[in-house]
């Protein structure tokens, strides 16, 4: 018999986000994605969800994806976000580097503010915040992408926001 494959794990995303005029989709979790995330092994939050989006999201996946499975055991709730790191305490300098590197990716149809409001921008210690924020809200496993390709964000990241994530979030609750 030749060896089997574990069945990889899926982690299905959705959510509900923060509201702009502009976009047609209402800041609610609908109930067609609510039971596409009950097929999976795992919840990715929107980008643009806040922490109490997230917390008010977690609300009703928790109970269903309970009710379903019969448990939450081994239900992962997870992030995925944009971070651009500028290595300074000066909140209005850090701003001013991720603009000009949100500007290189983001297209122009969302104004900078709205992407400042829902991805990682800030000095690195707000930034840390902003993920500790959604680590209470329920969230175990980031992935964050970055804006350039430049060996030296993901060092920054290591450093100003990796380890200060961690060790903020040592010992949480780990059963979502």
């Amino acid at each position: 018999l030749e060896p089997r494959a574990e069945r990889p794990l899926f982690w299905i995303a959705g959510g509900s986000q923060v509201a702009r005029e502009e976009s047609p989709e209402k800041p609610v979790l609908h109930p067609r994605v609510l039971k596409r995330i009950l097929r999976g092994d795992g919840w990715f939050t929107r980008p643009t969800a806040l922490p109490e989006q997230i917390s008010d999201d977690w609300e009703q996946i928790g109970p269903a994806v309970e009710q379903h499975r019969g448990s939450l055991d081994g239900f992962v709730v997870s992030h995925e976000n944009f971070c651009h790191v500028v290595d300074t305490d000066d909140h209005e300098k850090a701003i001013a580097g991720q603009r000009k590197a949100y500007a290189r990716v983001m297209s122009a149809e969302r104004p900078f503010e709205y992407l400042a409001s829902v991805y990682m921008t800030g000095t690195p210690s707000e930034i840390v915040d902003r993920l500790v924020a959604r680590a209470e809200a329920g969230v175990r496993y980031f992935m964050l992408h970055p804006l350039v390709s430049d060996p030296a964000q993901l060092e920054l990241w290591w450093d100003l926001i990796v380890r200060p994530v961690e060790d903020r979030t040592t010992g949480m609750d780990s059963v979502r």
